[in-house]
């Protein structure tokens, strides 16, 4: 069934079109919420408040400026950071870094699976990760970044730096120990 339609039964009052809705898009939120590392003792409130705010809300999607999924994707990020400045982050502010790209060295993600890159982002310092998946993955300025976050523009860029070498760092060792692993396989046989 499509978005719009499950969109009507729900407008109708149709508790089964909300649960259709929900059961279709609940993987996708969920990855959402992994990403921006909600920790799993609150991953069931964060689904479920995201969920209410687009049911109280779906009157206000408009299919003629907008893909249903990413109008509830910027629901699910906005509820998320919402949630993390309630807990009132602090930021650390530095005046000048320059960000050319966040992996000029693509050599570094050869060869590794996806699900150990994941992880990598999984155990990234909370800020960190936050502003990563917000810049790269979610397309935000960091003009937007700053404005979502309440911090100031360079902070966000200190943020992505870091993040940057902590991924490559991180990634690097995996691959290090892939890499070793592998000779110590060809040295037995």
């Amino acid at each position: 069934m499509t978005d719009q339609k499950l969109i009507e039964r729900i407008l109708k009052g149709s508790s089964d079109g909300s649960r259709m809705l929900y059961n279709k898009y609940a993987p996708y939120i969920f990855t959402i919420c992994k990403r921006y590392n909600v920790p799993n003792n609150d991953l069931k409130d964060a689904m479920q408040n995201i969920f209410m705010e687009c049911f109280q809300n779906i009157e206000r999607f408009d299919s003629q400026k907008g893909v249903f999924k990413f109008w509830l994707r910027s629901i699910a990020i906005n509820q998320i950071l919402s949630s993390k400045r309630k807990k009132r982050l602090t930021c650390i502010s530095l005046d000048e870094v320059r960000i050319d790209t966040v992996f000029d060295s693509s050599s570094v993600l050869d060869g590794l699976a996806l699900e150990e890159i994941v992880k990598v982002l999984e155990e990234m310092p909370e800020q960190q990760a936050m502003i990563f998946n917000l810049f790269v993955i979610d397309g935000y300025s960091h003009v937007e970044i700053a404005e979502i976050l309440d911090i100031n523009v360079n902070t966000s860029k200190s943020h992505l730096h870091r993040a940057r070498k902590w991924a490559i760092k991180s990634l690097e060792k995996i691959k290090g120990e892939e890499d070793s692993s592998r000779k110590k396989l060809r040295m037995i046989y």
